[in-house]
């Protein structure tokens, strides 16, 4: 990988760093009069068990059974209640072997699809998955294999990710579209990291 492209990956982490950090401060306060606080840190329930959200620098850090360790959270379960993420995606991604993120390189803002992006290739590969990245139309900036929904099968789903100001989930033929814009991409990311690291039961 070039020099040129490791600091610009770095610059999109401290991006996603900073932006999440602004998130859970305004968040924080009204959540812990809600919730029970242990000495390992705020024990939230998902899907009926209930785990020990421990706070850290930027996020928290969350035990998963499935793999063995600990995996980092970015919101509250009570925070993602807003996004209508089908279950049927969240338990394909759980059993696809590999999985292709696909992006327009064409549209104006992708510094938070750049953020979700990165953020998903370590979990994909935390959670023993293949990861493969793709773009929609040739791109010299980004210089990936292009796919599209055609690629798409049940062993290796397609993920289209799209800007836009109404956030929507869909799926068709093993193909995921992921329409967002902004915090709500790092939102949908927390509610995959629950599948694929077995906090909800697939």
């Amino acid at each position: 990988m070039s020099n040129k492209k490791k600091k610009k990956q770095e610059r999109v982490k401290v991006f996603f760093g900073i932006f999440v950090t602004v998130i859970m401060i305004t968040s924080l306060g009204g959540f812990f009069v809600n919730n029970q606080n242990s000495s390992d840190g705020t024990l939230v329930t998902i899907d009926g068990k209930e785990y020990s959200f421990v706070p850290n620098q930027r996020s928290f850090s969350v035990k998963s059974e499935f793999i063995g360790g600990d995996v980092e959270m970015f919101f509250y379960p009570s925070d993602l209640q807003s996004i209508d993420f089908p279950d049927a995606i969240g338990k394909k991604l759980f059993g696809a072997p590999s999985v292709i993120i696909a992006f327009n390189p064409d549209e104006e803002d992708l510094s938070y699809q750049n953020s979700f992006r990165i953020q998903m290739n370590d979990d994909f590969i935390k959670a023993r998955k293949n990861i493969h990245n793709g773009v929609t139309n040739f791109s010299v900036q980004y210089p990936f294999p292009l796919f599209n929904c055609e690629n798409a099968t049940d062993y290796e789903p397609v993920i289209i990710l799209k800007n836009s100001n109404i956030t929507k989930i869909y799926e068709s033929d093993n193909c995921i579209t992921i329409e967002a814009n902004n915090a709500e991409y790092f939102k949908i990311r927390d509610i995959i990291a629950q599948y694929i690291f077995g906090f909800i039961s697939a």
